[in-house]
């Protein structure tokens, strides 16, 4: 489980986020430089460069959370 108080902090302060993550078919992946925009019903909303678009990502299912000092510009 990901610390939320750092999280809730990347989200107040635009800062990309990378962390490790289990999807639901159980595959383990890395998540790298991602927009963090919101939590909301247990599952944390980021966009995601490499797609293009916002995913979310239920937060029990992510750990290892790095908040990087780099911010970004909200898309909306």
């Amino acid at each position: 489980m990901v610390d939320l108080v750092k999280l809730r902090s990347a989200i107040d302060n635009h800062q990309l986020v990378a962390f490790d993550y289990v999807n639901k078919k159980g595959e383990a992946t890395h998540r790298d430089r991602i927009e963090a925009y919101e939590i909301k019903s247990g599952f944390f909303y980021g966009f995601c460069p490499i797609h293009q678009q916002i995913h979310s990502f239920l937060i029990g299912s992510m750990a290892n959370l790095t908040v990087y000092e780099e911010t970004f510009v909200p898309r909306w």
